[in-house]
């Protein structure tokens, strides 16, 4: 590895590290604001606490669709949008008229976040060899714990002296930062000459391709069981190997070596 790569790495790190630390940050924050919270909106603490559990749920549910995108798009592309949409969602936080903006953009923040700590992980699996590999992210998980550490403490000073509001402004401009950075040191896009909209309009063909297979492969396993081919011995096909099958122009028929490929024994 030369050297320029190896300060790019460290460089890359260093701002993932900044991201995930304001994500987690930004995730405990609120924790020792709800009596605060409670006050200002006039609800009960148990309601305030809502702000908490609607960025968490959104956080945990989220983390399922950032691994596709990281993929196709580009896990720091992904990353650096991640972060920039969390700056403005904590600005609109600072923002909050009652409760139930406060709870939806807390919502929304917690979705945006989610990719941020997954695709880092996954970054240094593809950029830093196994040796370092666990020092790597042992300084990664480190950044994301005190943030986690640092947003607890911030959240109860600021509600104490500052203002939650104010808390929110400093998230926002720290997510700001960070993102800035992380965009600058963006890695090249995956599919060169196409913008986004065609990435993600191939990645939606592709699926819907699939979905289609499935419905035609059904059909031809009917009309093949009447033709004399044993469904219990090619098998059924599945769609995720939508790519292993060959249609004729009638879509009725499919041949043996195709279905054995593309199918699933029963």
């Amino acid at each position: 590895m030369t050297t320029a790569t190896q300060v790019s790495e460290r460089n890359s790190l260093r701002l993932m590290c900044l991201a995930g630390f304001a994500s987690m940050a930004s995730m405990r924050m609120c924790d020792p604001m709800l009596l605060e919270l409670g006050q200002e909106f006039q609800v009960s603490t148990g309601e305030a606490s809502s702000v908490v559990s609607a960025f968490a749920v959104a956080y945990g549910v989220l983390q399922l669709f950032y691994g596709p995108l990281g993929d196709r798009f580009g896990k720091q592309r992904v990353i650096s949008l991640a972060v920039l949409v969390c700056a403005v969602l904590s600005g609109i936080t600072a923002m909050a008229s009652n409760l139930t903006v406060l709870v939806l953009m807390r919502a929304a923040m917690g979705a945006a976040a989610a990719g941020i700590i997954p695709l880092s992980m996954a970054w240094v699996g593809d950029h830093v060899t196994y040796e370092r590999r666990q020092e790597t992210l042992a300084k990664l998980m480190g950044a994301t714990v005190t943030g986690m550490m640092v947003g607890l403490w911030f959240g109860g000073f600021a509600a104490e002296t500052l203002g939650w509001r104010t808390a929110f402004v400093a998230m926002s401009g720290m997510f700001a930062v960070a993102g800035c950075f992380v965009a600058q040191a963006m890695e090249p896009p995956a599919v060169f000459g196409r913008s986004a909209r065609q990435q993600f309009g191939c990645l939606f063909g592709q699926y819907l391709e699939a979905l289609v297979g499935t419905t035609r492969a059904a059909s031809v396993v009917r009309d093949s069981h009447r033709g004399g081919i044993g469904v219990r011995h090619h098998g059924l096909y599945a769609h995720p190997f939508a790519s292993a099958l060959r249609f004729d122009r009638g879509g009725r028929r499919l041949g043996h070596d195709a279905l054995r490929r593309g199918g699933l024994a029963l």
